[in-house]
């Protein structure tokens, strides 16, 4: 009998354990923003604007998400930064049919988000998805977005009076 008591309590104390250990790794491992009121605040206005029926008033509420992410994606880790970033940016797409005129350039604005969202953070692959996906079906619209060019990089150094090679 006491040999059975044994055997429960330390079945027990094992499980007890267990489950703090899962506990403590979930907490330590998943993946979520911080918990500020900026982002509680972007995250509230993206959704009512999703659940509001009225064109104007959504608008309004997503460019409101739209400004407070991109608020959030200037400071703080560079994964968070690249969330913000890249829920900007699909956050303006939902904008880009409002307006026929100005389509072009709300794609091109959201494409640009989604590059910063991959360039803050290679390893958010949601971003790269949503960007390639974007691209390709611009594209294949017929209306590709404009690539944004490159920066090249500046000759440092002593300035050269000639083409390389050409000496004395």
């Amino acid at each position: 009998m006491i040999r059975n008591t044994r055997r429960v309590v330390l079945i027990a104390a094992l499980l007890a354990i267990a489950g703090i250990s899962g506990y403590a790794a979930y907490t330590a491992f998943a993946h979520r923003p911080p918990a500020t009121t900026h982002w509680d605040d972007a995250s509230a206005a993206a959704r009512r604007a999703d659940e509001t029926k009225a064109q104007l008033p959504a608008l309004r509420l997503r460019q409101q998400a739209i400004t407070l992410f991109r608020t959030l994606a200037d400071s703080g880790p560079r994964t968070v930064r690249s969330r913000a970033e890249m829920l900007a940016g699909l956050l303006l797409l939902g904008t880009a049919g409002a307006d026929s005129a100005q389509r072009q350039n709300v794609l091109a604005d959201s494409a640009n988000s989604l590059r910063r969202a991959v360039r803050l953070d290679r390893a958010n692959d949601d971003a790269a998805f949503d960007l390639e996906l974007l691209l390709s079906r611009a594209k294949a619209s017929g209306k590709p977005i404009a690539q944004v060019p490159r920066r090249t990089k500046k000759h440092t150094g002593r300035p050269s009076s000639g083409n390389a090679g050409h000496g004395y």
